[in-house]
């Protein structure tokens, strides 16, 4: 049990695909030299460390468990009246994030919670199917991709989700599948606009998505933004690695309060980012908020 209160700011950082806790290291060490371990929680999830291939959903849960055991170890601080809960996830862990924020919500309303940043870096939002196109190289990518994606002692029930497998899921579900009729792939059904997942994404105040523009052979990029196609040219194969290329796409910041004077701390984030980044990122902002309503209607993603 731990000796002092609940400190008032809660951090989840949760890892990607066969990753592991110390993937955050250095960002739990950055918040931790500014804020100090009695005004923030980080909670490193490593309850998927074990094992990130048996899908979204059991990987969610497990990282919901886990966070609301680890807050409620806890005793409340007398000084607080609300705590803020902010989530960084990593690839599938940004998936997994998602899914485990409405299981969060419901456990920790008793804490008159404020959800503050919602992040994900390089996450497949939309999944990992790519389109055919007319490059026969990158045909035979989007081929490869898709075999281990489907490679059962590779990725699992992982990859099922990342495909948008609705024949896989139901197989998995169920033996005889002859009349069943398949349901909907989980990321489809996530992506729902009335959906607990995306009524519970829009309660945080900022939402932050990082994606790569080209050679994330796993993540495309309109998967990771949250787009039905990209406007950037790809570089050649032999190119890729040559120059990284980001796209950060994030809402809130820039948003009014309620005496219409904009944001000041707005300018300074911008600022502040921009000093430690070349031109090689770009930045989107959005007053409105991430579009997060998806389209999953066959191969879309380019």
């Amino acid at each position: 049990m731990p000796s002092t209160g609940l400190p008032q700011h809660i951090v989840v950082l949760v890892h990607g695909n066969n990753g592991s806790p110390a993937d955050f290291d250095a960002v739990e060490d950055a918040l931790l030299t500014k804020y100090g371990e009695n005004q923030m929680l980080i909670i490193k999830s490593s309850a998927n460390e074990p094992d990130t291939s048996l899908g979204v959903e059991v990987g969610g849960t497990r990282l919901a468990k886990e966070v609301v055991e680890a807050v409620f170890a806890y005793d409340l601080s007398p000084v607080a009246d609300t705590y803020k809960l902010s989530v960084i996830g990593h690839s599938l862990g940004g998936l997994y994030a998602r899914y485990a924020i409405v299981q969060m919500m419901q456990s920790l309303s008793c804490l008159n919670m404020e959800y503050v940043d919602f992040v994900t870096i390089c996450t497949p939002h939309l999944g990992s199917r790519r389109a055919r196109g007319p490059s026969t190289v990158k045909n035979i990518l989007r081929l490869g991709v898709h075999k281990v994606l489907a490679s059962r002692a590779i990725y699992g029930l992982t990859g099922i989700d990342l495909l948008l497998d609705a024949q896989g899921q139901t197989q998995e579900r169920t033996s005889d599948t002859s009349d069943v009729e398949p349901v909907r792939p989980l990321l489809e059904v996530m992506g729902d606009d009335d959906s607990e997942f995306i009524r519970s994404l829009r309660r945080f105040r900022n939402g932050t998505l990082v994606a790569m523009t080209d050679g994330d052979v796993v993540v495309p990029y309109p998967s990771a933004s949250m787009r039905s196609h990209s406007p950037y040219v790809s570089t050649f194969l032999s190119e890729r690695y040559m120059d990284w290329r980001w796209h950060v796409r994030h809402s809130g910041f820039g948003l009014r309060d309620e005496t219409a004077v904009s944001n000041a701390s707005y300018s300074t984030f911008l600022d502040r980012l921009n000093s430690k980044v070349d031109s090689s990122i770009e930045i989107e902002e959005h007053e409105l908020g991430i579009d997060a309503r998806k389209r999953f209607h066959g191969d879309v993603l380019t």
